[in-house]
């Protein structure tokens, strides 16, 4: 697999600490924050990396992101609620295409967002 990990800015909010040092090299416990950020990487397997090829092909969906890779991860997504079923259907046939012994053995859910937050 290769990753392509994006980083810039200036890390003004982390002054002094990145003032002459580079973000991604500061330690968070014993590791980087680069090296926390390259085991999430390799967290996503190649199963969920076709997952998300499925989900940008998909017409209805708006767009998705990898959440959870501490837990072998999942891909959520941002649909058109008129299209739900049909999506569905899609994603999980073309991704049974390519891994057919995973039948039975995944999740698919469908979940309403909120309002946002109200005070």
């Amino acid at each position: 697999m290769k990753c392509i990990l994006l980083a810039a800015g200036y890390a003004t909010r982390l002054y002094p600490l990145t003032e002459n040092f580079p973000k991604l090299l500061l330690k968070v416990g014993e590791k980087t924050i680069l090296d926390w950020l390259m085991d999430d990487v390799k967290e996503l397997v190649d199963e969920l990396i076709t997952l998300y090829d499925i989900m940008r092909r998909t017409d209805g969906i708006y767009g998705g992101r990898f959440s959870g890779a501490g837990f072998k991860g999942c891909c959520m997504a941002l649909i058109d609620p008129d299209k739900s079923e049909r999506i569905l259907h899609t994603v999980e046939r073309e991704y049974l295409k390519v891994y057919p012994a995973l039948e039975g053995k995944y999740m698919a859910a469908l979940c309403h967002s909120a309002d946002g937050v109200k005070l």
